[in-house]
């Protein structure tokens, strides 16, 4: 029995292929929006020699960092995904799945429902942490769950009762 192998891709091309589809995709993000801009034009943005200020502005202050943004969070949640199964050795192995995006809603909530009941109307915690209040206490609540899904890991090999546990 032979194998055919002319139509699998080699590995450098298959990073050739990643690598211009991101590119592709991060202009694309660059130039549609509510105001279209074409990718000639974003060339020019980023030279200095924008032909309207107002796109200029679109482009720096809310696309560029937008697009960035987008890409360093996708990478994030990747390796952070890849980690999470290797850690706990299961495929099976997320945020859902191991209760951690509960543990963030969960952290969320009691800072959304403490910060008027204990506080008050006038001594607000939501007024004085804002909206970093809200990223502060879901990272606090995400990471008391995994500390707790750790420490049932390191008591039990068993991965079934480490998913039930999460």
């Amino acid at each position: 029995m032979t194998e055919d192998t002319n139509h699998i891709l080699k590995p450098w091309q298959v990073v050739l292929l990643g690598l211009g589809l991101l590119i592709s995709l991060f202009l694309l993000d660059l130039s549609l929006g509510s105001v279209k801009i074409k990718v000639e034009e974003l060339l020019n943005i980023i030279s200095g020699q924008a032909s309207k200020k107002s796109w200029e502005y679109i482009f720096f202050n809310f696309r560029l960092p937008k697009a960035i943004t987008a890409i360093i969070t996708g990478a994030g949640i990747s390796v952070a995904g890849l980690q999470m199964q290797t850690l706990f050795k299961n495929p099976l192995a997320g945020p859902s799945v191991l209760g951690i995006s509960h543990g963030a809603s969960l952290g969320v909530a009691v800072f959304v429902l403490s910060s008027t009941a204990i506080f008050g109307v006038t001594n607000n915690l939501q007024e004085s942490l804002g909206s970093w209040g809200l990223v502060l206490f879901a990272i606090a609540g995400s990471f008391l769950v995994l500390l707790g899904v750790l420490f049932a890991s390191a008591r039990k090999s068993d991965s079934v009762s480490i998913l039930i546990v999460g």
